[in-house]
């Protein structure tokens, strides 16, 4: 494909127009004129016919596969064999939702020579996307063309949930040095764990008597339990309506050094849904350290995906790939499908953590209702993220208008329905937290280490 450039443009203004005119109103240089524009015509298709090969062996490559952080900008290096143009512009196409930068590239290299053009990308969104193409133009031998031609290229692009900002709030627990950083609680107590038997020892109490083994062997024998060393922490991520619903993004990601000069890293709002996912996240790397196991459960009206409590790299790997291609869905969340199959698939007692909206009265009832399944086998926390205006009738602010004072009274009722589900839920031994979202992960954090401290579980 070939397209006219400037420089044809401007040959045709300075000599092609004047010559027409000779030979259309002059007599006496009517035949220069002709001869003018018939060479110029001549120049031009002969510059075009040898030049539309110019990129037929023009070779293009990039990586089979690049992980991205969304939301952040990452190099891109496309590969380019170029054995006859000196010079060569690229384009990049992307799809929806990935943005590259610089728009056109121009890359200069000897002729036959490998030469390298690094792009900047950034995903807009989590998940996974593909560059399949790439155009390239080169201008023809006199310059009154430009050469244009599609490349096929391959590169699937994964984008992951951004945890550095995250992670810089509870930085404290990652340190290795620190008094503050997490650090495995001693365990008090005899443990729940059965380990082994000994015989008899003055003095040891009568309940860790094993009766049957001491009438088998015809002695008195010992039950010896140790404490549990790795306990089972679930997450399940409320991927429904409530989840989809913007809410304020941290205003303390710093900007990229790889993004381009002027290029915003980072959007103001952001759905719900991407801070539960980045929390959820960050609690398995928590937990990691701590020497427990990290389950994760997605759930909307139906439970989505499951992933057995686990330890080690592989399995946060196996959690990242299940949460980057999440989508909410806008349905109501079914908590009773949640805890049957809570019920039904987790055998061991563990530790569930529940991520999602309680506002909504109907869905509240609902919850307190289905929590009975599992209330006695398993220990439920669930952290409801909450509208920032709810709260106490007179310590939300001033007001300024008579829809503020309607606004207020309905987020002091809210509140006040959460503070009695909260009692409601306590009496179950179900611990219901409140919080904004801004505040997630350290809530999320900060209860699974208080259920660690207290060793509740």
């Amino acid at each position: 494909m070939i397209a006219p450039s400037s420089r044809l443009v401007g040959v045709v203004c300075v000599v092609g127009v004047p010559a027409a005119a000779l030979s259309t109103f002059s007599q006496e240089y009517g035949f220069v004129g002709a001869v003018a524009c018939i060479a110029l015509v001549a120049a031009a298709l002969l510059d075009a016919v040898v030049s539309l090969g110019r990129l037929g062996e023009v070779e293009a490559s990039l990586p089979v596969k690049l992980q991205l952080v969304h939301g952040r900008w990452s190099p891109l290096i496309l590969s380019l064999k170029n054995p006859r143009s000196r010079g060569l512009s690229v384009a990049l196409e992307a799809t929806e939702g990935l943005s590259a930068m610089p728009t056109v590239l121009a890359v200069t290299a000897a002729v036959g020579a490998f030469s390298a053009a690094e792009f900047r990308v950034k995903a807009e969104q989590r998940g996974f996307s593909r560059i399949t193409s790439c155009r390239l133009e080169t201008p023809s031998w006199l310059g009154f063309w430009h050469v244009r031609r599609e490349c096929p290229v391959q590169c699937e692009l994964s984008a992951y949930p951004d945890l550095h900002t995250e992670q810089r709030l509870i930085a404290g627990l990652f340190s290795a040095h620190s008094a503050s950083g997490l650090h495995r609680f001693r365990q008090v107590g005899r443990g729940r764990e059965f380990e082994r038997v000994r015989d008899y020892v003055p003095g040891d109490p009568s309940e860790h008597i094993h009766w049957k083994a001491s009438a088998k062997r015809g002695r008195p024998v010992t039950k010896l339990f140790q404490a549990e060393r790795s306990q089972r922490i679930y997450v399940a991520i409320d991927a429904s309506r409530t989840s989809l619903r913007s809410s304020a993004r941290n205003n303390e990601v710093e900007e990229s050094p790889l993004a381009p000069p002027g290029a915003d890293a980072t959007g103001q709002h952001e759905a719900v849904l991407e801070k539960l996912i980045r929390s959820a996240l960050l609690l398995g790397k928590v937990t990691e350290r701590m020497g427990d196991q990290f389950g994760l459960l997605t759930f909307s009206d139906r439970v989505e995906a499951f992933l057995q409590a686990k330890r080690g790299s592989t399995h946060f790997r196996a959690c990242r790939e299940a949460l980057v291609t999440l989508r909410g869905a806008q349905v109501n969340a079914d908590y009773s499908e949640l805890f049957s199959f809570i019920g039904s698939r987790i055998q061991q007692r563990s530790l569930i953590i529940v991520l999602t909206n309680l506002e909504d009265p109907a869905l509240s009832e609902e919850f307190a209702e289905a929590v009975r399944l599992v209330r006695q086998k398993h220990l439920v926390l669930v952290t409801s993220i909450v509208d920032p205006r709810l709260g106490p009738l007179f310590e939300t602010g001033p007001v300024e208008s008579l829809d503020q004072i309607y606004e207020k009274l309905s987020g002091h009722l809210v509140y006040a329905r959460l503070l009695e589900l909260k009692r409601e839920l306590g009496s179950r031994q179900v611990e219901l937290a409140t919080v904004q979202s801004l505040g997630l992960t350290a809530q999320v954090v900060d209860a699974y280490i208080g259920v660690k401290r207290r060793q509740l579980l």
